[in-house]
C-alpha cells in the first residue's frame, strides 16, 4: 500500500519527483529482509522512473572513499553523486602532492597508509579509480585485507539485463549498455557508452575503454585492455593483459599480453608476462608516483 502511494503521488507531483524516489529508496531498503524488495523490483517500470536500486550486499549510504585522485577519480565521483547510494567522503591518492587538496569538493586525505583509520572516520567502504589493471587489483586486495568493503558504481543512465550480474569494485559509466546474461567480474571498468551484448564475460580488472562494441560470446580475460572505440564480433576471446588498440576490429582471438591494432586488428607486439613481485604494494605506489611526475611534466610541456 504503501508504495503504490507513493506511485501515484509521484505520477501526480513531478516537481517532487526527486525526493519520493528518495523515500521509496530509503523505505526499501530498510525492507531488504523481505518480499517487499523482490516484489517491488520485478514490477517496477522498466521505463520512465529509474530507481537504480541497491543491492541486497549493498549498505545504502555506506561512507567510503574514492582510492585515486585522478580522471577517472572524478568520473567515479560524478557517477556515485548521481546513484546515491554512497555518501562519498574523501579521495585517497599516492602522490603525497594531491594531500590535503581539494578536488571537486572532496579532500585528498592521504594515501593506502591512512586505510587504518578508516574506522575512526566511520569510513566502510570504497573503490578504486586507478586506470592500470594490475595496480587497481593490488589496491583492492589491499583495502580487502583491511576489513573495508568494496563497493561497484553504476551510472544510473546505463543499462543492464536483470539477468547481467556484477562483481565488486566494479565501474560501468555512463550510456554503457549491458545485455542479457553478461557477467562483469571483480574490479573491472566498463566506461562511457560502451556496449557488451549476450553473454559475455569481462573479466577480473578489465578495461572497456569508452564506445567499445563487444558483440555476444566474447571473453575479456584478467587485467586486458580494449581500446576506445573498438570492435570484437561474436565469439572472441582476448587474453589476459592483451592490449586491443583504439578503433581497432577484432575477428580472431587475442593471445595472452599480445598488442594488437587495425582494421582488421593485426599483432604488432607482445608483451613479456609480468612479474607478480613488480606489482606488490610498495612497487606499486613507486609506479603510480612515477605515472604522476610524467603526467605532470607532459601538462608543463604543453602550457
Amino acid at each position: 500500500m504503501f508504495i503504490s502511494a507513493m506511485y501515484g503521488y509521484m505520477k501526480w507531483h513531478s516537481d517532487y519527483r526527486c525526493d519520493i524516489i528518495a523515500l521509496i529508496r530509503q523505505y526499501l531498503t530498510i525492507s531488504l529482509n523481505s518480499g517487499i524488495y523482490d516484489r517491488f523490483r520485478r514490477s517496477a517500470p522498466q521505463n520512465g522512473y529509474v530507481l537504480n536500486l541497491p543491492n541486497k550486499t549493498e549498505f545504502y549510504h555506506m561512507k567510503i572513499v574514492i582510492a585515486g585522485a585522478g580522471g577517472h577519480g572524478r568520473v567515479l565521483l560524478d557517477i556515485l553523486r548521481n546513484n546515491h547510494q554512497f555518501e562519498v567522503a574523501a579521495f585517497l591518492d599516492a602522490d603525497p602532492a594531491l594531500h590535503g587538496k581539494n578536488i571537486d569538493g572532496l579532500e585528498v586525505i592521504g594515501g593506502l597508509d591512512t586505510l587504518e583509520k578508516f574506522r575512526s572516520l566511520g569510513i566502510g567502504g570504497g573503490i578504486i579509480a586507478i586506470g592500470d589493471n594490475r595496480i587497481r587489483q593490488v589496491y583492492a586486495d589491499r583495502f580487502e585485507k583491511n576489513h573495508i568493503s568494496l563497493v561497484s558504481a553504476i551510472h544510473p543512465s546505463a543499462t543492464m539485463a536483470d539477468t547481467a550480474s556484477v562483481g565488486k569494485n566494479v565501474t560501468i559509466a555512463a550510456g554503457a549498455n549491458i545485455c542479457t546474461h553478461v557477467a562483469i567480474e571483480d574490479s573491472a571498468i566498463v566506461n562511457t557508452g560502451a556496449i557488451i551484448d549476450h553473454e559475455s564475460h569481462i573479466q577480473k580488472a578489465a578495461h572497456i575503454c569508452p564506445g567499445v562494441r563487444i558483440a555476444g560470446h566474447v571473453i575479456v580475460r584478467p587485467y586486458a585492455f580494449v581500446g576506445i572505440g573498438a570492435t570484437i564480433i561474436q565469439g572472441i576471446s582476448i587474453g589476459e593483459s592483451a592490449i586491443v588498440g583504439a578503433g581497432a576490429v577484432v575477428l580472431e582471438d587475442v593471445p595472452p599480453y599480445a598488442t594488437v591494432v587495425g582494421v582488421p586488428a593485426r599483432i604488432i607486439a607482445a608483451q613479456k608476462t609480468p612479474d607478480n613481485k613488480s606489482y606488490s604494494e610498495q612497487n606499486a605506489v613507486t609506479i603510480l608516483r612515477e605515472q604522476h611526475k610524467q603526467n605532470n611534466v607532459a601538462i608543463s610541456q604543453n602550457q
